[in-house]
Parts: C-alpha cells; sequence; structure tokens
C-alpha cells in the first residue's frame, strides 16, 4: 500500500498537511492530516521547509512511513509510540539528531536516513529486528559500540560519505550482513569481525586506503568490489583467489601494470574498471582468462597501445578515451564502444582505426554499469530489465526467465 503525505507551507510560521491516506480496507482520501482516521497504516510524505505535524503520533495503526525531502529539521519526541512501525523513511532532510523516543521503535526493518546531517545514531541500538539500515550522507565520525547489538538480521548496512576513520570491532553479530557500503569515508583498514561468508557486496572507494584490507580474505563469495578513489600501489594480493568476483574497479588508485596480470585468474569477471591510473601500459597477456569480461574501462590513463592479448577478450562494452592511442590496435571484439558512438576521435595519430565492432551482445548475459546490474534489453521494452543483486542478476540472466520476465511486462503493458 502506498500514500502520499503532503506537507505544505501555509505561511513563514504555519505549516498546513494535506494526505492521501490508505488504511487495510484501501483508499482513505486526500484531507489534512489532523483529520487522519487513526486506522491509517501506510503514509508517503513529500514537501519542502516543513515540520512534522505532532498529531502523527496519534496514528498507532502506523507500519510505513516516509517522510523523506521535507526539510525536517527534528522529530516529534512521541514518535516512539508508534509501535507498529517496521518501515522508516527519514532520508533527504535536514537532521542533525534523532530523539531518544526512537529506541523504542523495536519492530523496525528498515530504516532510511540517508542525507541528513546526523553526528549520533544511538537511538538505533535496540532496534534488533533491522534489515536494513542506510545512514550515507550525513557527519558521523564514529559507531557507537552498542551498534553491535542490530546485527543478527542485518542484510545490507549503507555508512557511505560520513567521516568514519575506523570502525569498531563490533561486528562478530552480523552473520547476515551481505551487503556493506562504506564509500565516501577516511577509512585506511577494516575490522576483522567483518569477516563472514554472507558479505557478497562491499563498497570501500573514495577512501584512504594504501592496501586492501586483510579482512576482504575472509569473504569468500565477495562478488562485487570497489576499490577506486584509493592509493593502492598494486592489485591486492588476495584478488586471484577471489574466484566469485563479478566486479570489480580499481581506478583512480596508482596500479602497477604488471601486478593487472593476477587478475588473469579471475575467469567469472564481467566487468573490469581500472580508469585514472596513469597507466603507460597494459602488459603483455593481460586479459588472457577473462573469458566472461564484458564491461572493460581503461579511461583517463596514458596508453598509447594495446597488448595483442586484448583480442582474446570479447566484450561487450569498452571505454578507453582519452587515452594516447597511436599506430595500430589489435582486432578488439567490441560489440559496443562508447567512444565510437559518442563520435570521439580514438587517437592522437589519424592512423589509428578504432575496435573494430563486429558482434553483438549475448542475449542472456548481464554487465553492471556504476553498480547497477542490468540485463539484455528485450524487443518491444522501452528499457532494460534491471536486478539490484549478483544473484538477480544471474536470475535475470537466465533465458527463460528474461522471455518470461519480458512477456509479463508486456502484458501490463497492452
Amino acid at each position: 500500500m502506498i500514500a502520499v503525505l503532503l506537507l505544505v507551507a501555509a505561511s513563514s510560521l504555519r505549516v498546513t498537511a494535506v494526505c492521501e491516506m490508505w488504511d487495510d480496507r484501501g483508499f482513505v482520501g486526500s484531507r489534512p492530516i489532523k483529520t487522519a482516521p487513526l486506522s491509517v497504516t501506510n503514509m508517503t510524505c513529500s514537501g519542502e521547509n516543513g515540520k512534522l505535524p505532532y498529531h502523527v503520533y496519534k496514528l498507532k495503526q502506523l507500519t510505513s512511513l516516509e517522510l523523506q525531502g521535507n526539510g525536517l529539521q527534528g522529530l516529534p519526541d512521541k514518535m516512539g509510540k508508534l509501535e507498529l512501525l517496521t518501515h522508516l523513511d527519514i532520508s533527504d532532510n535536514s537532521l542533525s539528531k534523532l530523539p531518544k523516543s526512537l529506541s523504542l521503535l523495536t519492530n523496525l526493518e528498515t530504516v532510511h536516513a540517508s542525507s541528513n546531517a546526523l553526528s549520533a545514531i544511538d537511538s538505533l541500538s535496540t532496534m534488533f529486528e533491522l534489515r536494513e539500515l542506510h545512514l550515507g550522507g550525513n557527519e558521523l565520525e564514529s559507531i557507537p559500540e552498542a551498534f553491535s547489538n542490530i546485527g543478527k538480521q542485518m542484510t545490507s548496512l549503507d555508512l557511505s560519505e560520513n567521516n568514519l576513520s575506523e570502525l569498531p570491532d563490533i561486528f562478530d553479530s552480523f552473520s547476515m550482513l551481505h551487503t556493506i557500503d562504506l564509500s565516501a569515508n577516511r577509512l585506511s583498514d577494516l575490522p576483522n569481525s567483518l569477516a563472514s561468508d554472507a558479505v557478497t557486496a562491499i563498497m570501500l572507494r573514495n577512501n584512504a586506503l594504501s592496501e586492501a584490507p586483510q579482512v576482504l580474505e575472509q569473504m569468500p563469495n565477495l562478488g562485487q568490489l570497489t576499490l577506486d578513489g584509493n592509493q593502492l600501489s598494486e592489485v591486492p594480493d588476495f584478488l586471484p583467489d577471489a574466484d566469485q568476483l563479478v566486479y570489480l574497479t580499481l581506478g583512480s588508485n596508482a596500479i602497477d601494470p604488471e601486478s593487472l596480470l593476477s587478475l588473469n585468474s579471475l575467469g567469472g569477471l564481467r566487468t573490469l574498471s581500472l580508469d585514472n591510473n596513469d597507466l603507460e601500459y597494459l602488459p603483455e597477456g593481460f586479459g588472457v582468462g577473462l573469458e566472461s569480461l564484458l564491461l572493460l574501462d581503461i579511461r583517463n590513463n596514458s596508453l598509447t597501445r594495446l597488448p595483442d592479448s586484448l583480442s582474446e577478450l570479447h566484450l561487450d562494452y569498452l571505454q578507453a578515451l582519452p587515452n594516447n592511442f597511436c599506430g595500430s590496435l589489435p582486432n578488439l571484439q567490441v560489440a559496443v564502444s562508447s567512444d565510437v558512438e559518442s563520435g570521439q576521435e580514438f587517437d592522437a595519430c589519424p592512423s589509428t582505426p578504432a575496435p573494430t565492432i563486429e558482434r553483438t551482445p549475448v542475449t542472456e548475459t548481464c554487465y553492471q554499469e556504476d553498480i547497477k546490474y542490468k540485463g539484455e534489453l528485450i524487443p518491444g521494452l522501452k528499457s532494460f530489465l534491471r536486478a539490484e543483486t549478483t544473484d538477480d542478476c544471474h536470475a535475470l540472466c537466465d533465458a527463460s526467465l528474461v522471455l518470461e520476465t519480458s512477456r509479463r511486462i508486456l502484458d501490463k503493458v497492452h
């Protein structure tokens, strides 16, 4: 069920709430929040420069409350009375703190609190049923020790874009955690307690890593790893054995080109990003063994040539400009080159031809772009079928499932 709660500024001193709301019987109607029936269960809120009406705490049947994008600077002290709440979205506001009463919402399963100004999250430490917690884009400098209490059910944790220089070693109970986003912090290492067979995706871009944290070696099912924007000088030692990897970014580091040969053992890798490493060459032999690679990003380096070994790849997508290519290139098998499509000159010398476009993307395969998985474009649809996780992507790319999904979508359209 979906509902919309609109907070509309009537004046600089007064805010009037107009709501579209639903309860268990269906659509309730549009009315000011102060006249909302106590039976309302779901509301989604949007507005500008609002203050959440005090009346909301009386709506004790609420199970889902979305307050994103309201310019809220605070939440009512009595928010803790919404004891049935399982989903709360307070993202994209101006919250600098959370009320202590929020600790009473022990049935919450998902909390979205990204894009605020939070510097403390102590009131979240009693939410033992949490599955998803999104705290990206805040001002956190530390994580409280009591945070260890909420990990037993957690599957997704987002602490990106904060001011964290270290994490406490308290994650032993987070045995179901499969997705961790720690991007854009100041981390130079990770605690050993993050080690888990459950982790399939960890994002560490734009931190202060001079070498890969050792705990990554204890994540045997890791499928997605972003290490771009750090201070790495070579390919991490454990990567050649990370045989579940399908998505890897090493861009914006200072990677030694010779160390790239160690990636050849990653036969299941589908996406590899090596952009912005000031690479002057790719070693001969690079790419041999990368039989599943579909997308290669080598933009913004100092490459003048490409090794003949790249001709063994069967890429769907290549991103290669700008570089300093001059002279002949190997006969690369590329279905779509973003550089060719954009109309840019491919080289610094007129004699250098663009990569050969002589194949089409395989219908049942997936590739990833900016960490989002995409299935192949189905005739009759206007956009790619999308999946949010590695497993979903692989399922989507099963031919029968793709066809079945596309038929369902087309049936809805028609």
